[in-house]
């Protein structure tokens, strides 16, 4: 039987998305902080452990992020490398190790082509994650594969929505309701998108939709 991994499936919207996979009853595993996306040897000892995928993983969702809210001038290079090597290197790592997975959504962000003050890491990081989904699917299309992004705005409740709520109003000097009222001033809908509605979105485009879509980037930020 095959099954779905889901990296980064212990909270926000993997955590939705495992959900979401057992009500359709699909097989599932999940995986969080405790396999490191960083470090190959970490995901090596998690395929060679006892809690590994016991069957072929034939689809993957990448939900594994991180950010750290700091000016460009101010943020550390350490920091600005440890969001890119989870956000970016990460993908490339876990798709290394699963080489039987023919569908693979990836959970990506709005941030990509937003430019967001104090987020310079995090946005780069999601144009380069973007970037690499679209050359890998270019890569791979000839072997049935297929590979797209679901890019969120900020979505709750997930562990970003809580650091950036309580960040936000350190590093720019506002008080919380003005962070609130021109987040929400920013998104037609006027509200956050629910983990639930990403999940969704994500499940039709890993077991619903065609192969020839392959390297897309589909908005799910209520309209911003």
């Amino acid at each position: 039987m095959s099954i779905t991994w889901v990296v980064g499936g212990t909270n926000g919207i993997g955590r939705a998305c495992v959900l979401r996979l057992e009500e359709l009853g699909q097989k599932v595993v999940h995986t969080g902080r405790e396999v490191d996306v960083r470090d190959q040897s970490s995901l090596l000892q998690f395929m060679g452990g006892k809690s590994r995928p016991k069957d072929k993983v034939t689809h993957l969702i990448y939900s594994a992020g991180v950010n750290r809210l700091e000016w460009s001038m101010e943020v550390e290079s350490e920091d600005m490398l440890d969001i890119y090597n989870v956000n970016v290197v990460g993908l490339i790592n876990v798709l290394q190790m699963v080489p039987t997975v023919e569908r693979v959504v990836v959970i990506g962000s709005d941030a990509a082509w937003r430019r967001m003050r104090t987020s310079v890491a995090y946005c780069a990081s999601k144009a380069a994650l973007h970037a690499a989904v679209g050359i890998i699917a270019r890569e791979r299309a000839s072997e049935d594969f297929a590979i797209n992004v679901v890019a969120p705005g900020i979505t709750a409740p997930t562990g970003m929505q809580r650091y950036i709520d309580a960040r936000v109003p350190i590093v720019r000097n506002w008080t919380k309701d003005e962070a609130e009222g021109y987040e929400k001033s920013q998104i037609p809908m006027g509200r956050r998108a629910t983990t639930d509605e990403v999940a969704e979105v994500v499940m039709s485009v890993l077991f619903m939709s065609t192969n020839y879509l392959n390297g897309a980037i589909i908005p799910v930020n209520g309209g911003r």
